[in-house]
């Protein structure tokens, strides 16, 4: 079965592109991937790891790298 999508915004255009080289794939492969996650009837288990892993190509706004950040700090008086 064949689609074809109209009205994609330049924005997603580009997240698309940069997926399709980031990974070595072609953009139908690349939008059959994620339709095929965007639409599957399974919940999906939860992803660990990083933001950016999560929400790739999504900047991250310097509150939030902050935010990471003092979570990211030990402190040894709790850890004694």
């Amino acid at each position: 079965m064949d689609y074809t999508i109209h009205n994609v915004n330049d924005s997603l255009d580009a997240a698309i592109q940069e997926r399709a080289r980031e990974e070595s794939k072609s953009v139908n492969v690349v939008l059959l991937e994620a339709l095929t996650r965007g639409l599957s009837s399974k919940p999906s288990a939860p992803v660990a790891g990083e933001l950016a892993d999560i929400f790739p190509g999504v900047p991250l706004e310097p509150e939030v790298l902050k935010a990471i950040g003092d979570q990211r700090r030990v402190e040894p008086e709790i850890w004694q």
